[in-house]
């Protein structure tokens, strides 16, 4: 067992709202990006919600990885919620649910695993699942290489039966709306330009198909 404490695993939430559902569809939640946690009360129960980065709710947290979470934000630990994957439900009533990535982790190393988490979050927006529950020796490692190291294996996916893909990874369109986010001035010009491009195509599709 690690003496660095260290958490992490796969776990789901479901967006039973449609506000909700469609927060996940947009820009604003991206595969990687970490989600925020609300904790509720209602009815003397708890719930944790989890929200995009500009506040937008995308769902509930089942209450297996509520409860992870919980357990670990009690000991004080620094916990990580990643958007993994986000899929359409079976059937009519047009529900959503998700994967995210749970990291926590103590103060000692702390410098150590907030890279890993952004390692973890890069991967996951490259479409790449990596296993994060881990032995020991792994753990050691993710600390001597101060956070640059990352797992070789790869997390199943969910089964084709439970519902219909929608994301999980960072589409091109995703990753020109980032960088425009960053102020990053060449993928500006490069997105207006591809845009441009799809307006003059458009015309001359026109012209030629009603001789216009």
């Amino acid at each position: 067992m690690a003496l660095t404490p260290y958490f992490g695993t796969y776990g789901r939430f479901v967006a039973r709202e449609k506000a909700q559902a469609s927060t996940l569809m947009g820009a604003d939640t991206l595969v990687g990006d970490e989600l925020v946690l609300r904790v509720e009360t209602r009815e003397g129960k708890t719930h944790v919600f989890v929200d995009n980065r500009f506040g937008g709710s995308v769902g509930e947290l089942d209450a297996e990885t509520a409860g992870v979470v919980q357990l670990n934000r009690a000991k004080d630990w620094t916990v990580r919620v990643l958007l993994a994957s986000v899929y359409r439900a079976p059937g009519d009533d047009a529900s959503f649910w998700g994967e995210v990535v749970v990291l926590a982790y103590g103060p000692a190393q702390a410098a150590a695993f907030d890279m890993f988490s952004a390692e973890i979050a890069r991967l996951l927006g490259e479409g790449v699942r990596p296993e994060v529950n881990l032995s020991g020796s792994s753990v050691d490692q993710i600390v001597e290489s101060g956070g640059t190291w990352l797992p070789k294996g790869r997390h199943a996916k969910p089964n084709e039966r439970e519902g219909v893909l929608i994301k999980d990874q960072l589409s091109l369109n995703d990753k020109m709306v980032e960088q425009a986010r960053k102020r990053n001035p060449g993928c500006m010009v490069a997105g207006w330009a591809f845009i441009g491009l799809l307006v003059v195509l458009a015309l001359y599709l026109l012209k030629v198909l009603l001789g216009l």
